[in-house]
């Protein structure tokens, strides 16, 4: 994880930890921040969500349609710790995009 989704940044690979270990170690308490990985495919992205997801698959929820998250309905997400939006997800949606803006 330090080198191919923190580009050997270890700083930004100690900020990454924390927010996992936060997760974990307070379900109870919203972090306030958000964890996108962004990067080439095949990098480990999905394969770092799916593990972690793993931990606590009740509070894991996986999505490949912008639908699902800025869509009208969401209650699906109402236990949801980990929410895993899978690579392709966007694919050039600026309306969903914009939503998650404002």
């Amino acid at each position: 994880m330090r080198d191919n989704i923190c580009a050997g940044d270890d700083n930004a690979y100690q900020w990454v930890i924390r927010w996992f270990a936060h997760m974990v170690q307070r379900p109870w308490e919203k972090p306030g921040t958000a964890l996108v990985l962004k990067g080439r495919k095949g990098a480990g992205k999905d394969t770092i969500g799916d593990y972690v997801g793993g931990l606590f698959p009740h509070h894991h929820t996986k999505i490949s349609n912008p639908e699902h998250l800025v869509g009208r309905f969401n209650a699906h997400q109402e236990k949801t710790l980990l929410l895993h939006v899978e690579e392709g997800f966007w694919a050039g949606d600026k309306k969903a995009e914009g939503q998650l803006k404002h």
